[in-house]
């Protein structure tokens, strides 16, 4: 059965939805932005990136979110800094409910590291390599706590690539089990 994977989960009811994206991988978000809008969602995108250049469609974000924040480390678009810099802030400042976001391993795990804080949900779609994209590889592993608190190698092609930003073990990623 195509397509492979899992995708967004969408609240049952309108809620503010912040969407955050590191470069390139913010090419997903663009989408749910849609999709929560028309179910009555008040959408926060915060874009992240190295510099102006690689910051991903930013007319389209603009488009897409109730309010865009933009974030550079160079200063040359938004404002300087990591996209996480002030994000709890902006959980807060818009009573957040759910975290989405897409982009680098260390951004996944920081806005992970947030969101249990802030304690609300985070599905983060993870920008493993997937060298087959059918589950055969076992390149794309990523180690994720079960219901039962069990640490088990979940492929990002097939049961991800969204996950659950508090089950995946980012300090285990990359390394053996």
């Amino acid at each position: 059965v195509l397509p492979l994977g899992t995708s967004f989960g969408i609240p049952t009811e309108p809620v503010s939805a912040l969407l955050v994206g590191g470069g390139y991988g913010s090419a997903p978000l663009f989408g749910l932005a849609e999709v929560l809008k028309n179910r009555g969602c008040r959408v926060i995108m915060a874009l992240g990136a190295s510099s102006a250049a690689k910051i991903y469609a930013p007319l389209e974000g603009k488009r897409a979110a109730t309010l865009l924040k933009i974030y550079t480390e160079d200063g040359s678009a938004g404002e300087t800094g990591r996209v996480t810099d002030n994000m709890a802030q902006l959980i807060q400042e818009h009573d957040v409910r759910v975290v989405y976001s897409c982009g680098p391993m260390p951004m996944l795990e920081a806005i992970s590291t947030i969101a249990v804080a802030a304690d609300i949900a985070h599905q983060c779609a993870v920008e493993e390599s997937m060298a087959c994209g059918v589950g055969i590889c076992m390149t794309c592993v990523m180690p994720v706590k079960d219901l039962n608190g069990e640490v088990k190698n979940l492929r990002s092609c097939i049961d991800g690539p969204v996950m659950d930003g508090e089950a995946v073990q980012w300090h285990l990623v990359g390394k053996q089990l």
